[in-house]
């Protein structure tokens, strides 16, 4: 939940598929060039076993 003060803005997985128009569901998001280093620092900032299947419900948990 976000507060702007007049409103409260409910933050979901639908919405943020809606605004970022990334996969919601049992969509798995492949990665292709595991040795990239942009790769390898974003993912130090998730748990090992989160990233054994990435799923955009998962990766909001987290944040």
């Amino acid at each position: 939940m976000i507060n702007t003060g007049d409103e409260k803005i409910k933050i979901t997985a639908d919405l943020i598929q809606r605004v970022f128009q990334i996969p919601n569901g049992k969509i798995k998001i492949e990665e292709k060039l595991q040795s990239d280093l942009i790769i390898k620092l974003w993912r130090g900032q998730f748990k090992k076993e989160l990233l054994k299947i990435m799923y955009i419900a998962n990766v909001i948990n987290e944040l």
